[in-house]
């Protein structure tokens, strides 16, 4: 059947104006398919020049990947802790660069939301960057910058989400909160001013509360309700990148982590969903932790109890680290005596066979 001449012209501003509507910000299982050896890297940096920075670990594929306002600008291969040192999971963020005698550096780091981060020095535990790398990360990554270190994670996607995270909140209050964040970036709140310092919210679904960190500290806890409480979110981390070009909505860098592949969220993870269950009981408390939002403040929403133990940290915690730094482990060294020993012993055995046939 033919179309008519006004089907026609909808079909064809439908295809214009699609690229345009609001997507669902879907995505999929990170899968490594980069070929990069051990100690290779890649690093492209030239756009774009301002934004905040976020670093990506994937533990099982010793992967580190790095974003910059959203986009990606560096992918290297890394080494991660070894048996009985293993490298913790969780929401980080860096706090102070620190060089060695021998012209290694590391950063030390707070978790805003972590496992297993006391017990054992934290410098044989942590990632391991080569040298020349390090170097270029160092250049970017500052106080503050957000590191995720996650068994299994999604690809990233860029949410969209008008206002605040927060549908308490009205819509022309949301529009005022987005002009506030636009002009208000990291470097601004590293002054020393009361309000200064990397803001992060830990949503928990278990417990049923936001919890407000600045620089790790807890300042504030506020109750919030899901609208589904029962059922298994996952963990999802939000990096604040900055506003969409029309400046009416924020725009937040998201990943799904987990520790099993097979993990719903990981599988097929919508992260703008997400976003949408979440209300908080108080919507007070909800527009005063939105005020605090800067470029490049970090949300996490977990199913896990955000406690006080989530996010204590050793002093001097090391967090990443040059891989010149780390002294090798006895186990290792002892794997490779034996594996020297062997074939050695094949060699003997070799020439002694050759011997005796002549």
């Amino acid at each position: 059947m033919p179309l008519t001449r006004r089907e026609m012209l909808g079909l064809s501003l439908a295809t214009v104006l699609w690229p345009m509507l609001p997507q669902a910000a879907e995505a999929k299982r990170f899968v490594n398919r980069t070929g990069l050896r051990r100690g290779q890297f890649v690093w492209e940096p030239t756009q774009p020049l301002e934004g905040p920075v976020t670093i990506v670990a994937s533990l099982r594929d010793r992967l580190v990947h790095v974003y910059k306002a959203g986009i990606l600008i560096g992918i290297s291969t890394c080494d991660v802790g070894y048996r009985g040192r293993r490298t913790p999971t969780g929401v980080f963020a860096l706090a102070e660069r620190k060089v060695t005698n021998g012209g290694d550096f590391s950063w030390t780091g707070y978790a805003l939301h972590a496992d297993h981060v006391r017990g054992y020095p934290a410098s044989l535990g942590c990632i391991r960057l080569p040298s020349a790398f390090a170097r270029l990360l160092d250049s970017v990554a500052g106080p503050g910058t957000l590191v995720i270190l996650a068994r299994q994670r999604t690809e990233p996607v860029d949410v969209v989400h008008s206002g605040t995270l927060f549908p308490a909140v009205p819509i022309y209050e949301a529009g005022r909160l987005v002009r506030t964040v636009a002009v208000r970036s990291m470097p601004e709140l590293l002054t020393g001013s009361p309000v200064s310092g990397h803001v992060a919210i830990v949503v928990s679904r278990s417990g049923g509360n936001a919890i407000l960190l600045r620089d790790g500290l807890r300042e504030h806890i506020a109750r919030v309700t899901f609208a589904h409480p029962d059922r298994r979110i996952g963990t999802h981390v939000y990096s604040l990148t900055g506003t969409s070009l029309g400046g009416h909505e924020l725009v937040w860098l998201a990943f799904g982590i987990g520790r099993d592949r097979r993990e719903p969220h990981l599988v097929s993870w919508h992260g703008d969903e997400i976003l949408g269950q979440i209300s908080f009981e108080d919507r007070t408390e909800a527009m005063a932790m939105a005020r605090l939002l800067h470029t490049g403040a970090t949300l996490v929403i977990t199913d896990e109890l955000a406690t006080s133990r989530k996010h204590q940290t050793p002093e001097d915690f090391v967090l990443i680290s040059t891989q010149g730094s780390k002294p090798q482990p006895s186990y290792q060294r002892r794997r490779r005596r034996r594996r020297a020993r062997a074939t050695r012993r094949r060699q003997r055995w070799a020439s002694a066979l050759f011997t005796a046939w002549r």
